[in-house]
């Protein structure tokens, strides 16, 4: 599925997905996508390409290995002025945790 973002998209939510592509015109109306278990997520921004993004469990598990598909739950959202997604995951155990996916210059 590919959807063309046109305005302020405050938060998306996407669980058991596969092949989704959000497209925001402007960097600026994304703010996060909550996920479980969605397979080859894309994040496009027409305003700032060299911050497109592939966010989805297989990017994921490069990072986190232990990320469940269907019990963790994984939040991205933008960094002002910079070329990165910045990432959240919350697993089983609770415990968060914290990094970047970096998606182009910074």
């Amino acid at each position: 599925m590919h959807m063309a973002i046109h305005c302020r998209a405050a938060t998306i939510q996407v669980d058991l997905s596969a092949e989704v592509t959000f497209a925001f015109d402007v960097a600026e109306h994304f703010e996060r996508v909550v996920q479980a278990g969605a397979r080859r997520l894309r994040l496009e921004f027409g305003d700032r390409p060299e911050c497109d993004a592939e966010v989805g469990l297989e990017r994921i598990r490069q990072e986190h290995p232990e990320t469940n598909d269907t019990t963790d739950q994984v939040r991205k959202s933008m960094l002002a002025q910079s070329a990165c997604v910045r990432v959240s995951c919350q697993l089983r155990a609770g415990v968060p945790l914290r990094g970047q996916l970096h998606t182009g210059s910074s």
